[in-house]
């Protein structure tokens, strides 16, 4: 199946595995009447000339595709229009809202997630890291012990041991800051 991504902008249509330009988008719509002649050079702008920014596209998209070869969700649509926040995610942070949505814990761990992301304490985590980080920070301010079989499938073992040593000094300093 081939995937075809439309960028409007540069007026191209490319495929999305190899980021090779399929179709050129041309606009037909009748230019709007205009007095002097300023309407002659609208009217020139309307098809585009392939530019200097198609090879910048064709390498956005051939790194989007080895993202997605390495088990990222792309959201093509806010890619292209050039708005890159939130546009990976991967399977298993996918895999981790489902998890803690399956326990009822989504919205109280986003609230946690939220309020540690302002404090600045899960900096340069990933999602799944964040969230399991918050759902440790949650164990323990509750007086339970977090156990790896809880979030094993989100973060390795590794990880877990990580955050959780970490969960525990931010716990501890939480405590003795009034």
């Amino acid at each position: 199946m081939q995937r075809l991504v439309y960028e409007y902008s540069e007026g191209y249509v490319v495929d999305a595995e190899t980021g090779e330009v399929v179709d050129r988008i041309y606009d037909y719509s009748p230019p709007r009447p205009r007095s002097d002649d300023s309407a002659v050079a609208e009217n020139k702008k309307r098809v585009r000339v392939p530019g200097k920014g198609l090879g910048k596209l064709i390498k956005a998209y051939r790194r989007l595709v080895e993202y997605e070869k390495q088990g990222y969700i792309v959201d093509y649509e806010k890619a292209l229009s050039n708005r890159m926040i939130k546009t990976l995610k991967h399977e298993r942070s996918m895999k981790a809202e489902k998890y803690f949505a399956e326990k009822g814990l989504l919205d109280k761990l986003s609230k946690i997630v939220e309020d540690l992301d302002a404090r600045g304490v899960t900096s340069g985590m990933s999602f799944r890291g964040r969230l399991a980080f918050a759902y440790i920070v949650y164990k323990l301010a509750r007086g339970e012990t977090p156990k790896y079989s809880d979030v094993r499938g989100i973060v390795s073992e590794s990880t877990f041991r990580r955050i959780r040593s970490k969960a525990r000094c931010f716990i501890q300093h939480a405590v003795e800051q009034p």
